[in-house]
């Protein structure tokens, strides 16, 4: 299969892998084009602005790992500006993970949309399981890394500098796992056009079936 053929539910449709990585005093997302790796983008707290009008494009596919459980609700956060300050999205990772079905959490996952096209979870994709450490372990990446600093802590300008270098090394392997599974990720753009639905690209096989036949 050609990879581009993901492309055919839309014309024009920007596809961007992204993660997220928050800590006490600071923030970061990247986002790198799936067509042209030279075509990645920073934004840190510094430029929340630039980012929600970077979202806000309605021809934005993003693609994460886990994103419709985390970095999703986060940027969605960030969007409605139920947050601004790394502080208060630390907060607010704290909440994503401890209290996964709070009714804060449960908002930002279903009831607030994206103001972008649509997400796609590589995790979900691939079944649900294994950390994005473990993934890329078994496609032999060359670069396995763990969490640089604990992420309730504070970090330094050259930490911080680090954390960039980790952020994306993981948009990359998440990338490379985009471009290896592209038949499960056309199957699911066909049976959300087949049955009229949204939102397959983030659940897991049986999850398509639950959604389509409950």
């Amino acid at each position: 299969m050609n990879k581009d053929q993901v492309n055919k539910p839309r014309a024009n449709v920007k596809y961007y892998i992204y993660d997220i990585e928050v800590y006490l005093n600071f923030f970061l997302a990247v986002f790198i084009n799936t067509k042209d790796v030279r075509d990645m983008k920073y934004f840190s707290c510094r430029n929340l602005e630039a980012l929600k009008e970077f979202i806000s494009d309605k021809r934005l596919v993003l693609i994460g790992y886990n994103n419709f459980y985390f970095d999703d609700p986060i940027l969605k956060a960030i969007f409605t500006g139920k947050v601004h300050t790394p502080k208060e999205i630390s907060r607010l990772v704290n909440t994503l993970i401890t209290n996964p079905t709070g009714n804060l959490v449960y908002e930002l996952k279903f009831d607030v949309g994206t103001p972008w096209l649509k997400s796609i979870d590589m995790l979900q994709v691939l079944g649900g399981k294994d950390s994005l450490k473990v993934k890329a372990i078994k496609m032999g990446w060359h670069l396995i890394q763990d969490l640089p600093y604990p992420p309730n802590s504070k970090v330094t300008e050259e930490q911080a500098r680090v954390i960039y270098k980790y952020c994306q090394n993981d948009v990359l392997i998440t990338l490379e796992l985009f471009k290896r599974h592209q038949e499960e990720i056309l199957i699911r753009f066909e049976l959300e056009k087949l049955y009229k639905v949204q939102g397959l690209t983030c659940k897991t096989n049986p999850g398509i079936a639950e959604a389509l036949f409950k």
